[in-house]
């Protein structure tokens, strides 16, 4: 190991206790339980010849959703970022 990995490798953080913000709280109650089957069924949906717009409507409409959240706070609750989803599920 390079001298300079050594020095990286003892100041890196524990990513475990990374806290991610999310998106201003805006999915906050707009999806509860959320899941990975929920996910990957998200995913199928967004990379069918569908797109991210097309796969909120038909999110929002299954989970009842009547005031969307804009669509780059979905993208970013739904690619698992939002901290919202428990630790184990988290992409950091």
């Amino acid at each position: 190991m390079s001298a300079v990995a050594k020095r990286l490798s003892k100041t890196r953080p524990d990513l475990a206790s990374v806290t991610r913000r999310g998106p201003s709280g805006a999915c906050q109650g707009k999806y509860p339980g959320c899941d990975l089957e929920d996910w990957a069924e998200v995913e199928r949906l967004r990379a069918s010849p569908s797109n991210w717009r097309e796969a909120q409507r038909l999110v929002d409409e299954a989970f009842g959703v009547t005031d969307p959240i804009p669509n780059d706070k979905f993208r970013y609750h739904w690619r698992r970022k939002c901290w919202c989803w428990p630790v184990g599920q988290r992409l950091l």
